[in-house]
């Protein structure tokens, strides 16, 4: 959820009162409302549900630009393309760690903002088993992934004041969201033919989804009744995160030196279950307010598709690229039956992500280099977008001993976004760093 843009909130604080003004007046005067809705909040016209971008998924796919339908050797294929885990002749026991780092700046009504997160977690846990076989393959496998990461802390906590018709006005104010989802997977893979491989992947998403957020303000100015009884507004969420979803995949090589990739997911319906808490604190009695309700919120992620292409003009080179389409518009969200405003309709639209990479193995060594470029285009159109999503990528793989592998990948790209109405505009630049290590017998 984002019920601001980032920093929003910490420019009004510069500027002046009137976006704080209008946000304590839909809290005072929808709390209930509010409340329902659970995990999108009450201001719907910008909110953007933090659903539409995954986490990125396998070492050796991100430093190749995140191509995988195609590309994909190893136990990271149950997420990307269950079908090229048929290309496992091995069984292998894997995983890894990821970083992320997330650097915000802007400007909002003539003030400038910044803030940066960085966190670590556990990307991935994988077994496959690749069964003997006298001709073929049969590969089954089971793993968890880190799907959905979200941290962000796109108020933060700072301290500012202002002027509101010659009184000065201090306050402390502070937004953060907590938690990540991640997806337990079941897959299988087989060669259909001597060209044809077929797999899919069930996955269950679960994880956990938090929100706090903090308003106090101290009148050193006497302003006049009506402007000061509120001193101190708050909320907490908290809230679990439960799915399904399937992914189909096929894998065909069309000669010995060109394959073929596609895949099809599901559509994911996720359920937060969980709790609300908001509580106000006034100048005068009563001097405090609170109410708890519990809600239930569905968001249905849609059908996503993709397509992939691989190379192989060598042994030492491998050359790919990926497409994968999904239709944003048809996100759906169970807005409560009382709240009719048609602002509550989700401004989101089609984004399809293209990526390119490329893997050069070493001569007489036991490493391979990689690099790639995606693009991987905003969904939510609450912001006007004045540069999409766009990401380098680079990477490096070595081989231990013939069955110990470790593979890194570098990620860093930007984004820009405004709004002339309120006379925002900020940029997002982010980075990630995974690190996978792997057995294979």
């Amino acid at each position: 959820m984002r019920p601001f843009p980032k920093g929003v909130v910490r420019a009004s604080a510069c500027g002046g009162l009137t976006l704080t003004a209008a946000v304590l007046l839909a809290v005072l005067t929808a709390s209930v409302a509010a409340a329902d809705t659970g995990f999108i909040g009450p201001i719907a016209p910008i909110d953007e549900i933090p659903l539409t971008s995954q986490a990125f998924v396998g070492a050796r796919a991100l430093g190749m630009g995140g191509i995988a339908f195609a590309v994909a050797d190893d136990a990271s294929a149950m997420i990307t393309n269950p079908a090229a885990l048929a290309r496992l002749r091995r069984s292998e026991l894997s995983g890894g760690v990821s970083r992320r780092t997330d650097d915000l700046s802007g400007e909002a009504f003539g003030s400038p903002f910044d803030s940066s997160l960085a966190r670590t977690r556990l990307s991935s846990m994988r077994f496959a088993y690749a069964f003997p076989t006298f001709r073929g393959s049969l590969v089954l496998g089971l793993s968890t992934d880190l799907a959905y990461d979200f941290d962000d802390d796109f108020v933060a906590a700072y301290e500012d004041n202002f002027n509101f018709d010659g009184h000065p006005v201090d306050q402390v104010e502070g937004y953060i969201q907590e938690g990540a989802v991640y997806a337990w997977n079941f897959s299988g893979a087989f060669d259909a033919s001597e060209n044809v491989s077929l797999g899919a992947t069930v996955s269950y998403y679960t994880g956990d989804y938090r929100q706090s957020y903090q308003w106090r303000v101290t009148d050193e100015g006497d302003l006049p009744d009506g402007y000061d009884y509120l001193t101190e507004y708050e909320f907490r969420t908290s809230s679990s995160v439960s799915g399904w979803r399937g992914t189909f995949g096929v894998l065909f090589y069309a000669t010995e030196k060109i394959a073929l990739g596609f895949v099809m997911d599901t559509p994911l319906s996720l359920t937060f279950n969980g709790v609300r808490k908001d509580r106000w604190t006034f100048a005068s009695p009563p001097p405090v307010a609170e109410d708890t309700v519990y809600f239930t919120d569905k968001v249905t992620i849609p059908f996503g598709f993709g397509g992939g292409i691989a190379f192989f003009p060598s042994d030492l080179i491998v050359i790919g690229g990926d497409v994968y389409h999904v239709d944003w518009s048809q996100l759906r969200y169970s807005i409560p039956e009382d709240i009719t405003d048609p602002t509550q309709r989700l401004p989101y639209e089609p984004t399809t992500d293209l990526r390119v990479g490329i893997e050069v193995t070493v001569p007489n060594w036991p490493l391979r280099l990689r690099g790639g470029y995606m693009t991987r285009p905003i969904a939510y159109q609450g912001l006007e977008i004045s540069q999409d999503r766009s990401f380098f990528t680079f990477g490096a793989g070595l081989l231990i001993d013939t069955v110990f592998s470790l593979d890194a990948a570098f990620m860093v790209g930007a984004s820009e976004r405004f709004a002339a109405y309120y006379d925002y505009e900020e940029k997002t630049e982010e980075t990630v760093f995974i690190l996978e290590g792997a057995y294979r017998f």
